[in-house]
């Protein structure tokens, strides 16, 4: 949950153990595309989902839709077998340089791919809101801007019903709670 900005400067300076570099820069737009920023939070995303986040379990055990076997795969499905991160964001109505801003990237980003601008280099630079945008999307996650408790309470449902699914009751094992 944030309002969208971000609060400190970037970490992750080359060298850094938090360097993951340019990650999704070689992956067609909406994921990659736009100024070749490094370590951003979409890079960060990107890395978590693509990389087998547990190399000493078997890859290629983690349920996947029946879509994915549909040729191409539709937009947007996690289809990743092996163990990884999708990353949820919930915004509290912000709004960004492209996200509720360019009505057709909001609204379908596999047809009309934003153009992702450098991190911002300000706490308040909107081009911070498209990046957490950028990363639910590299993650196959979900970007929820929030304007009311309701739509909190909605966003909050979708994510853990999405975290929620599985193939088997064993799948759940990492939510807990009420």
């Amino acid at each position: 949950f944030t309002d969208g900005y971000t609060n400190e400067s970037p970490a992750g300076a080359a060298g850094s153990y938090w360097d993951v570099g340019n990650v999704d820069g070689t992956y067609p737009a909406p994921y990659g595309g736009g100024t070749a920023s490094s370590n951003t939070i979409a890079d960060y995303a990107m890395y978590g989902y693509v990389t087998n986040l547990r190399s000493d379990l078997p890859a290629g055990k983690v349920p996947v839709s029946n879509a994915c076997r549909n040729t191409p795969i539709p937009n947007g499905l996690d289809c990743n077998a092996n163990l990884h991160m999708n990353f949820y964001g919930v915004t509290l109505g912000a709004r960004g340089a492209v996200y509720d801003v360019d009505t057709a990237a909001t609204s379908n980003p596999y047809a009309n791919a934003p153009n992702w601008a450098a991190t911002g280099t300000t706490n308040t630079d909107p081009s911070n809101v498209d990046h957490i945008w950028h990363a639910a999307l590299n993650s196959r996650g979900e970007f929820i801007n929030a304007t009311s408790p309701t739509e909190i309470t909605e966003a909050m449902c979708r994510i853990l019903a999405s975290v929620n699914e599985g193939g088997s009751s064993a799948d759940t094992i990492g939510v807990t709670g009420a």
